[in-house]
């Protein structure tokens, strides 16, 4: 190191400076960023500055010359050098460099550019931020870090999500929360997500706390709920996962019977199905969209309560979707509505053993998935149909490769350990329903799955329960 910062002080000043501002940028640069970083000089002038550090073996050209003559592209010749020329700079001085060169960069970048090259301006802004008093372009560098912390969470990159998130709230002043209200919302809401993808569910209380304590209206509360249902299920705590769904949708003006009876389901049921005696199930497709805020929040915390309600209370969940489809005919169609076409046809093929109707309202959610534009609710909408509906009218030999790709593009979208989960399950069901005939499901004489076979029992994570007599175990025709 010391040898090299030798080399590099032997070359002329303009050149040094230079590879200073290169050494800050990163291993490989180009003249319009030095430009820019530079803020006076322009590429041509930079491009003579570098001459020097080329005879002398430090840096190297990486593209031809352009029509202009000039090489556009260099890099340092290994990491010592890139070092050593950063070390030219005085240590007191670094933050103002960086915060220069983030202030150029985000000056003089074009919006496209600025959002291709967000996290590099962000950085350099970041180290420098120490130097800012202005609060104006506190909050700005604030809201760059939440952009940045919201592109970082949707690479599934949780530690520089948490990172950046962390360094925008520090941009805010105490009284944020009154002053810039929205940022700091929208600041905290990101934390908490994130807080809960990183699986930290004691920060996630700490972080959704504060919002419900400085959130002006319950709608701007929803995003919170949410994450916090998420999380007590990500701790398989579904009862309580499904109290906080059910308190909050009270809060919203909906409830439901802690227990509900049979004859409460089946009026529920028919009131939808009665809808349909002189109309389509295909004509939904032509509903409005639901833009009623209120109702807009009920259908997201509606969405989020039947996958909960699916495995913590089977009867709560026919009436949960069924106020969600109730909801979309009612006042229009959201982007949650075609989750619920898709449960509700599977409760009609498997509570009702209407499967065509069933199918109907199938079709109809893969219509309306075609609609969305948010990937990942679409992939998921698309997992629920090959996992709720097909089965009911294909054997599974059938539809195991379509769901396999499905999955895997899941897997894409949301996370690895959830994919390794869905394959773990997908095997199993595969394997049971090899040797099971499609269309038949068995129960015990209370209504619990139960699976005639040993080897079905056992793949399932089941025992075969020797208290029940054969007599006791029924079929139901699908």
């Amino acid at each position: 190191m010391e040898l090299l910062l030798l080399q590099l002080k032997n070359l002329p000043e303009e050149t040094q400076q230079i590879l200073s501002l290169a050494a800050c940028v990163k291993a490989e640069f180009d003249l319009n960023t030095l430009a820019i970083a530079e803020g006076e000089k322009s590429p041509q002038a930079i491009s003579l500055d570098l001459l020097a550090a080329i005879q002398a073996g430090l840096i190297q050209p990486l593209s031809e010359l352009d029509e202009n003559l000039l090489v556009q592209e260099y890099k340092f010749l290994h990491d010592r050098v890139q070092q050593a020329a950063y070390a030219l700079i005085d240590e007191s001085q670094k933050q103002f460099v960086h915060l220069q060169i983030g202030r150029n960069l985000l000056e003089k970048t074009s919006l496209q550019q600025r959002s291709e090259r967000l996290f590099e301006i962000v950085d350099h802004l970041n180290r420098g931020i120490e130097l800012v008093s202005n609060r104006a372009e506190r909050n700005e560098i604030a809201r760059l870090n939440l952009i940045a912390g919201q592109k970082a969470k949707a690479a599934i990159a949780c530690s520089g999500a948490k990172e950046y998130l962390a360094i925008g709230r520090e941009c805010l002043v105490v009284s944020s929360w009154q002053t810039n209200y929205e940022l700091t919302l929208d600041l905290y809401l990101e934390t908490t997500e994130v807080t809960y993808l990183c699986g930290d569910f004691e920060r996630v209380e700490y972080w959704a706390e504060i919002i419900l304590q400085e959130a002006k209206t319950i709608l701007d509360t929803v995003k919170v709920y949410e994450i916090k249902i998420q999380a007590y299920m990500a701790q398989s705590q579904p009862l309580r996962a499904l109290d906080t769904a059910l308190q909050f949708l009270q809060q919203l003006g909906v409830s439901f019977p802690k227990k509900p009876t049979q004859l409460e389901i089946d009026l529920e049921l028919n009131a939808i199905l009665s809808r349909f005696s002189e109309t389509s199930v295909e004509s939904l497709i032509r509903l409005p969209k639901m833009t009623d805020p209120n109702k807009l929040a009920i259908a997201r915390i509606l969405l989020r309560t039947t996958a909960v309600a699916a495995m913590a209370a089977s009867n709560l969940h026919s009436l949960i979707v069924s106020k969600l489809v109730n909801l979309s005919i009612e006042y229009g169609n959201a982007s949650v509505s075609a989750c619920a076409y898709v449960r509700f046809g599977s409760i009609l093929c498997g509570m009702t053993g209407n499967i065509e109707l069933g199918y109907q309202f199938r079709k109809l959610a893969l219509k309306l998935s075609s609609q969305i534009g948010n990937q990942p609710l679409k992939t998921q909408i698309l997992m629920n149909v090959s996992h709720m509906i097909l089965h009911w009218k294909e054997h599974n030999r059938e539809s195991l490769e379509r769901r396999s790709k499905i999955a895997q593009t899941y897997m894409k979208i949301e996370n690895a350990q959830l994919y390794s989960k869905l394959r773990k399950s997908e095997s199993k069901i595969a394997q049971f329903f090899e040797a099971v005939p499609v269309g038949i499901a068995i129960v015990d004489a209370t209504g619990r799955p139960y699976y005639a076979n040993q080897r079905g029992n056992q793949l399932m994570g089941k025992e075969t329960d020797p208290s029940v007599a054969p007599e006791q175990i029924s079929t139901q025709s699908r």
